[in-house]
């Protein structure tokens, strides 16, 4: 089996460490020509959804990979691969985004957040950071035969 891992921003790397821990072929989507290979599944990584559909119009793979999905290929989206394959975006007027998934989704659900940190031996006794998080998408009206089966406390209605 190999899986295509979109590979132009966000979290490609992590998606690919996985796969070849679960002994499974990745190759990264980078540039359309990448699209020419064979492979029998799709992730859309986490990340910047902004940046990965102007990465991906501009490095000709938007509409490919869009005929990809209405033809079969499997594909999972994590995070901003969620508000890609998004048929509807709450918070969002940008028309370019796959739209191939019949939900919608709410872009930024939550607020970002920073943490201040240090590290402790033996990584460093002097290294001190400030991590920012950036809120993660909530789905919104799912498909019939679909149940939400969680969502974060300040969402619920």
């Amino acid at each position: 089996m190999k899986i295509a891992v979109l590979a132009v921003q966000g979290a490609f790397p992590g998606h690919q460490n996985i796969l070849a821990r679960m002994n499974v072929e990745s190759i990264p989507l980078r540039e359309a020509a990448d699209l020419e290979r064979d492979f029998d599944g799709l992730i859309l990584p986490g990340g910047d959804s902004e940046v990965q559909s102007k990465l991906m119009r501009q490095r000709g793979l938007m509409e490919p990979i869009r005929g990809l999905i209405h033809s079969g290929m499997p594909v999972l989206g994590t995070c901003s691969g969620m508000i890609l394959l998004a048929r509807q975006l709450e918070n969002c007027k940008s028309p370019y985004y796959l739209g191939t998934m019949p939900i919608t989704v709410r872009r930024r659900q939550l607020p970002s957040f920073q943490v201040n940190g240090a590290s402790t031996p033996p990584l460093s006794p002097t290294w001190r950071t400030r991590w920012r998080f950036s809120p993660s998408p909530g789905g919104r009206s799912p498909p019939p035969g679909i149940r939400i089966s969680w969502s974060p406390p300040s969402t619920r209605s």
